[in-house]
């Protein structure tokens, strides 16, 4: 393709300094086709790398409860971290107002996924996929090509909170009342 560029180039370049205008001969229509050809690979090659090698982690997070519809969570982080040595981050999503999350352009590999409250304010712990509760032992997420790995959800658990000097946990979170297991005065968290 590049010999038919230069042999099209140079058949026009000829006809510009004898001051006549470029005859399409078989050079010039060969540098002219390899030139619109080059351009359009150009234009195609992204969307053709990033359709065939690129996968996608989906689920859905919802609130921890013993009920029969579990309530759905808006707001939550989900970040992929690469499982192996330097356990970087490779992409993350927020989750919709339906708990639903997409994490999309991830190539073929082993990934951790951590679901937390982020910058939302909603009181709920850490986790990683699979109820684990650190990257250590976080369950690997296998994505396979430009497939999508679907149905790597979480049931996010309440975290405690003080009130009036109490530790509360709220241990059941679609319960009425949460669960005082033991009045501790507040100093002993400071």
């Amino acid at each position: 393709m590049l010999v038919a560029l230069q042999r099209g180039a140079a058949s026009l370049s000829r006809a510009a300094l004898l001051g006549r205008p470029a005859l399409p001969g078989r050079a010039a229509l060969l540098g002219r086709a390899a030139l619109l050809g080059f351009f359009v690979l150009l234009i195609l090659a992204p969307g053709a790398l990033a359709a065939g090698g690129a996968g996608k982690i989906t689920g859905t997070v919802t609130a921890a409860c013993k009920c029969e519809n579990p309530k759905p969570l808006a707001g939550i982080e989900v970040t992929v971290y690469e499982v192996g040595g330097t356990e970087s981050q490779v992409g993350s999503a927020t989750t919709n107002e339906h708990g639903e999350y997409a994490i999309d352009g991830l190539p073929g590999g082993s990934y951790h996924v951590e679901f937390s409250p982020g910058k939302s304010g909603l009181n709920y712990l850490i986790q990683y996929y699979n109820d684990k509760l650190s990257l250590a032992t976080a369950e690997p997420v296998k994505v396979v090509g430009a497939k999508a790995t679907e149905g790597i959800d979480a049931e996010m658990q309440r975290g405690g909170e003080l009130q009036s000097g109490s530790v509360v946990l709220h241990l059941l979170p679609c319960s009425a009342s949460p669960m005082k297991p033991s009045v501790l005065p507040e100093s002993r968290f400071a």
